[in-house]
């Protein structure tokens, strides 16, 4: 059987939203940064290059007594998913208690930054506004005028309110029955879509 569960992508515009049409029309390609760390709101992200580098918790970050169903991030899903990853030249940055992975992608013909996956500390509201701060400062330094992220769980809404502009719905497709109660968490990073060159 086959089942659909509502998630969304958000959209934050940069600064440098005004040059993506002439990028368009130009056809110029953007690259991501390769910028050692970022510093934002007391948090220090860091690029890392393998699982080792990172703080992950026992068990892998995963968001327990948060959300009902949650796919664990370990050491070996994030080696196999994004450090060893072939179809995408994914970015990954890592703090005390968060994470987050980035990739070239485009938005309407318009060169565009993915947040393709990310993790923070439920229990500290902070981390997540921390992290989204540090997305949109790697955005800006590279160049891009558009961010996006796919997600599920809309209580990162609260979070990111303020630096998200607009959101549009799509289906996610499973195998697995999901009620329409039923509180979850998905990034990019869960669907096989993200293994498609786009």
């Amino acid at each position: 059987s086959v089942f659909l569960k509502e998630v969304y992508n958000y959209y934050t515009i940069t600064p440098l939203i005004v040059c993506s049409p002439f990028q368009k029309i130009f056809h110029s390609k953007k690259h991501i940064k390769d910028i050692y760390s970022i510093k934002v709101n007391g948090y220090f992200f860091k690029r890392v290059y393998s699982p080792e580098e990172m703080n992950i918790p026992n068990g892998g970050f995963w968001f327990k007594g948060y959300n009902e169903l949650d796919f664990v991030r370990d050491a070996e899903f994030l080696n196999y998913r994004f450090f060893k990853c072939k179809v995408h030249d994914y970015k990954v940055y890592a703090s005390k208690d968060s994470y987050f992975v980035v990739r070239e992608s485009s938005y309407r013909g318009m060169p565009a930054m993915m947040l393709s996956d990310f993790r923070y500390n439920p229990a500290a509201p902070e981390s997540a506004t921390a992290l989204l701060k540090a997305v949109r400062k790697l955005a800006i330094k590279s160049g891009y005028g558009i961010l996006y992220f796919v997600c599920g769980d809309k209580k990162v809404e609260k979070f990111f309110s303020r630096k998200i502009h607009f959101k549009t719905k799509m289906d996610f497709i499973t195998s697995y029955k999901i009620s329409p109660e039923t509180t979850f968490t998905l990034s990019g990073g869960d669907s096989d879509a993200e293994f498609l060159k786009a």
